[in-house]
């Protein structure tokens, strides 16, 4: 997981747009709050979990804002839609891990 982290944060091109970062700028400042009682409430209550979903949704949507700026029209809503698929990755990824790691085996 940090190296996907790592690798998405490498790959950040540094010419990004200056408008582009000022509209998640002033986006995150507005929703920052509720998106964290949102993460809150999709991970039971689980702060560690919580503050992972927002750091994968913030530099999600960074990258997608800054690069295509002008495909989004709700800059606000648009973090809550990113928060949302971003847990159901994570909700999907931890599936396929229970499946396929067996935490019952006595080693």
């Amino acid at each position: 997981m940090e190296q996907e982290m790592e690798m998405a944060i490498s790959a950040i091109p540094m010419e990004l747009s200056i408008g582009g970062r000022a509209r998640f700028e002033q986006a995150w400042r507005t929703v920052r709050a509720d998106l964290g009682r949102r993460a809150r409430r999709l991970t039971r209550g689980d702060h560690d979990r919580a503050e992972d979903l927002l750091s994968r949704t913030a530099l999600k949507a960074f990258l997608y804002i800054c690069q295509s700026s002008e495909r989004v029209r709700d800059a606000e809503g648009f973090l809550f839609l990113v928060l949302n698929h971003t847990f159901l990755d994570s909700a999907r990824h931890h599936t396929r891990e229970e499946k396929v790691i067996d935490h019952y085996v006595d080693l």
